[in-house]
């Protein structure tokens, strides 16, 4: 769309695409079945080169000179044009990787299981350490000097360098076990949302 009001498919893509970003000229979308498309206008899309597998792609970004895929199976990709990818190192395990971001030097993933990762180039990657219980992580911000994801099963744990994790305080996870899917940063204020129609928020530093 040109004005966001008045919309037209693309051409090219295929199948379900969970995420899209933009930088260097090239607008990238991933998405089911391990695939990624690149796209030099946001029309007319191609397939990226140097992928295997199939696991589904959750999230991808672009910092520090490099496009980074985060998916299921413990997976990430990088690439340094959007074209031509390459399998991330260090990982495992079978965790679906939900979304990843990028501060303070380093990248930071969650996903299931409680699981986190980070890596200060997006290619090598280490384990999070301090994390306990199944929760799965859904989403990840960076403010206020620390990364918070939020979970299912109201959980929210959060970190100041991305590597050694904390809990979060104050969620009422009986009876409901909400299941936070979203957080945002605003007006001094984390807020996160969850499908149906819970609003919890911290306005301190844990």
């Amino acid at each position: 769309s040109n004005d966001g009001i008045t919309w037209a498919i693309g051409s090219g893509l295929k199948g379900s695409v969970t995420s899209v970003t933009f930088a260097n000229g090239r607008f990238v979308a991933v998405g089911g079945n391990g695939l990624i498309w690149h796209s030099s206008n946001g029309i007319s899309w191609q397939k990226a080169s140097g992928l295997k597998g199939s696991a589904k792609f959750n999230h991808v970004i672009f910092a520090a000179g490099k496009f980074v895929a985060v998916a299921d199976s413990s997976t990430s990709w990088y690439s340094t044009d959007g074209v031509s990818w390459y399998c991330g190192q260090g990982l495992s395990g079978s965790a679906n990787f939900n979304a990843v971001v990028f501060a303070d030097g380093k990248f930071v993933t969650v996903g299931q299981y409680s699981t986190s990762w980070y890596s200060y180039d997006g290619i090598n990657w280490s384990c999070g350490q301090g994390l306990s219980g199944r929760a799965a992580f859904f989403d990840v911000l960076y403010a206020k000097g620390r990364f918070v994801t939020c979970a299912n099963i109201s959980t929210s744990w959060y970190s100041n360098d991305g590597i050694n994790w904390s809990c979060g305080q104050g969620l009422d996870g009986e009876p409901n076990n909400v299941d936070y899917n979203n957080i945002i940063f605003v007006n001094d204020i984390f807020v996160m949302s969850e499908n149906t129609g819970n609003v919890s928020y911290n306005n301190n530093s844990y």
